[in-house]
C-alpha cells in the first residue's frame, strides 16, 4: 500500500471507488472498465485483490491508468475485510462501491452527485440508485432470462429517513451506493462476521446516522454468478439474527415486523433442516402476535417435523 506521503501534493479525487474482487478476472475488466469510463471522472479507483489466485493481477498489470490503485491482500478476508481495506485507503470525501461482478451506466457518478450537490444537506449523506439483476428473479427463482429491478415498488419510503423501510426488506446493495467517508468511519465499516447480508446490515446502521437520496432511474447493473455470494443461503438465518439484534430497539415497537423478522429465522432453520433451533423462534413469534396466520403456520410446521425423543 501506498504510504501518505507519496501522495503528499496530489490532488484528492472527488469521490473513491471501492472494488474487492477474489478470483474474478473473468468479470473483473467489466466492472472496472465501467467505472474508468463514468462520465464523473474525478475519481480514484481502489481494487483490492483478496489474494487472487487466477489472471486478476496480470489483468490489473496491464492497466495504464493513473486513477488506478491496486491493493494485494496476503491472506483471504473476504469482501467486508476487503472493502474496508479500500475504506482505510481512501483519500475522497465520497466513498463508492463496485462488485468485481457488475456493471455500471456511464453516467451512474455523474447523477449521483449531481443529486447529492443538489440536496446539499448534511442531513443527507448517502445516495443510492436503482439496478437491473440479471439471472434471479428476485424470489429465489435464478436463470438465463430471469430479471429484476430493485428496490422493490413496495419499499416505502425509499428516501429520507429509511431505517423502518430497510428493517422491512433490504433495499440497497453497495453497487448502488455513494456515502460520504467520515460515516463510513463513524460506523466503523462493514461487519466482517457476516457471510452474506452485508449491504443490508451496512446500510441499516448508516440510516440510524443519515437519510438517503434515491434515484429511480436504474443505474447498475448485475449479474448473478454460478459462485455469487448472493446465492449462499445457509448463513441467511444469522443475517437476520443481526439485523434483529442491532436494530431491537426500533424492531420491538412494531409487532408485525417483530413478528415477521422471528419467523423468517425460524423458516430459514427449518429449510436447512434445523427444526430444534427454529422452534424457540417460532415459538417467540406466536407470543407476540398470536392471531397472525403466518405465526401459527410456521410454528405448526416446526411442531410437526420437530423430532421425536428415541424412546428405544
Amino acid at each position: 500500500m501506498a504510504s501518505a506521503d507519496e501522495f503528499a501534493g496530489q490532488k484528492i479525487a472527488a469521490v473513491s471507488v471501492i472494488i474487492p474482487t477474489y478470483n474474478r478476472a473473468h468479470c473483473l475488466p467489466r466492472a472496472l472498465e465501467s467505472v474508468l469510463r463514468q462520465t464523473f471522472d474525478d475519481i480514484e479507483v481502489i481494487v483490492v485483490d483478496d489474494c487472487s489466485r487466477d489472471e486478476t493481477q496480470a489483468y490489473l498489470s496491464s492497466i495504464s491508468d493513473p486513477r488506478l490503485r491496486v491493493i494485494v491482500h496476503e491472506k483471504n478476508k473476504g469482501g467486508s475485510g476487503a472493502r474496508n481495506t479500500g475504506i482505510r485507503a481512501a483519500r475522497a470525501d465520497l466513498i463508492a462501491f463496485q462488485d468485481s461482478d457488475d456493471e455500471w451506466l456511464v453516467t451512474k457518478l455523474e447523477k449521483q452527485m449531481e443529486e447529492y450537490r443538489r440536496v446539499n444537506s448534511s442531513d443527507y449523506g448517502a445516495v443510492y440508485c436503482g439496478k437491473v439483476t440479471y439471472g434471479e428473479a428476485g424470489r429465489g427463482k435464478y436463470g438465463a432470462r430471469q430479471v429484476y429491478y430493485a428496490p422493490y415498488p413496495e419499499c416505502e419510503p425509499a428516501g429520507g429517513d429509511i431505517l423502518l423501510s430497510l428493517l422491512k426488506r433490504p433495499m440497497i446493495s453497495t453497487q448502488t451506493l455513494l456515502v460520504r467517508r467520515d460515516l463510513l468511519q463513524k460506523i466503523e465499516g462493514f461487519d466482517e462476521s457476516l457471510k452474506i447480508g452485508q449491504d443490508w446490515d451496512l446500510t441499516t446502521r448508516l440510516a440510524r446516522h443519515t437519510k438517503f437520496i434515491f434515484i429511480e432511474e436504474p443505474l447498475g447493473l448485475c449479474f448473478i454468478e454460478p459462485d455469487s455470494i448472493s446465492k449462499a443461503k445457509v448463513n441467511l438465518a444469522f443475517s437476520f439474527e443481526n439485523i434483529l439484534k442491532k436494530n431491537i430497539d426500533v424492531i420491538e415497537k412494531h409487532p408485525q415486523l417483530h413478528a415477521d423478522f422471528l419467523l423468517d429465522i425460524a423458516r430459514t432453520h427449518q429449510k436447512n433442516g434445523r427444526w430444534r433451533t427454529a422452534m424457540p423462534r417460532a415459538l417467540q413469534a406466536l407470543k407476540i402476535r398470536p392471531s397472525y396466520r403466518r405465526s401459527w403456520m410456521t410454528f405448526l410446521l416446526a411442531l410437526l417435523t420437530y423430532p421425536l425423543p428415541d424412546r428405544r
